[in-house]
């Protein structure tokens, strides 16, 4: 849904784990200077809170280009300029990605912050492939 509430507006789908879900340990955090992968329409990236706490347990997709998650970009959670860790894309799917994002969401967020912005019920993510890069 479009109707995010930080600042600057950012337009993505986010996914994760279950709430009551054991959660999957922290990887290192690397910026998007590092790895090139830009946030894009499509990329995938790792949601976190201080650097090197994002894990596999949350996620979000990129709708549309999406600057400002990138290093420097002024969009993180701690507002430590570091930005979010891009890591994939979708390379097929994403009129999928794109309905998901136009689905009407709950009336009732949750809190402040996610209100008007999560699916009830979620949508389950059954099955994602790793795609061998050219590069290897």
């Amino acid at each position: 849904p479009d109707n995010d509430n930080g600042s600057p507006k950012i337009s993505v789908i986010q996914g994760g784990l279950p709430p009551a879900a054991e959660g999957l340990p922290p990887v290192e955090h690397e910026t998007t200077e590092q790895t090139g992968i830009l946030h894009r329409d499509g990329v995938v990236s790792l949601a976190r809170n201080e650097v090197g706490s994002g894990s596999g347990s949350a996620f979000f997709i990129c709708i549309g280009d999406q600057p400002s998650l990138n290093m420097g970009g002024g969009r993180a959670a701690s507002g430590d300029g570091q930005g979010f860790a891009a890591f994939a894309r979708v390379t097929r799917g994403m009129a999928v990605v794109h309905k998901i994002h136009q689905t009407k969401p709950a009336s009732d967020g949750g809190d402040a912050y996610t209100a008007g912005q999560r699916l009830d019920p979620p949508v389950r993510i059954l099955k994602a492939y790793r795609e061998q890069s050219p590069r290897e």
